[in-house]
């Protein structure tokens, strides 16, 4: 378990800056705190690894922005080397973020790469009731995220 103070990340930890996001609608404050390049992680998807926040700094020395999908067609981390523009006509919390972020890219003429999980495919993101259920049948048979684990077995959850 994680002890008082403890870095979440360990030694893996980036140095790096924190920047406020900013008001408006999220394609707003995606681009105020990416503005000049960055990475911006969901706090929702409790199986994402720092690994995967270091394929994206990887990822951005040779492409121009990196998405990792999520299951429900949006994304749970983006990365970009500039923001201005990237996040303009997105649909925001459908099924098509994803979609119409590619498209967007494309439009700009931006290159991308996909951070998908190991063995590939999407990562899942805690919206709904039925994600919980996933996740806890997830990390059950796969033995990650072990406070989350301990956490889900203590709710009325099928």
């Amino acid at each position: 378990g994680m002890g008082e103070g403890e870095d979440v990340f360990g030694r893996e930890r980036a140095e790096g800056r924190v920047r406020a996001q900013g008001g408006g609608g999220l394609g707003e404050r995606l681009r105020a705190a990416l503005a000049g390049g960055g990475i911006a992680v969901g706090t929702d998807a409790p199986t994402m690894t720092v690994g995967v926040i270091r394929e994206a700094m990887e990822a951005l020395e040779q492409v121009d922005c990196c998405f990792a999908p999520a299951l429900d067609g949006g994304y749970v981390l983006v990365g970009v080397r500039d923001s201005d523009g990237i996040f303009e006509g997105v649909e925001w919390s459908t099924d098509r973020t994803l979609e119409t972020q590619l498209a967007r890219a494309a439009e700009l003429g931006r290159s991308v790469r996909l951070l998908e999980q190991v063995g590939g495919g999407a990562w899942l993101d805690i919206d709904e009731p039925d994600d919980l259920r996933r996740l806890k049948t997830g990390i059950t048979q796969t033995r990650t995220a072990p406070e989350t684990h301990r956490l889900l077995k203590t709710l009325p959850i099928q």
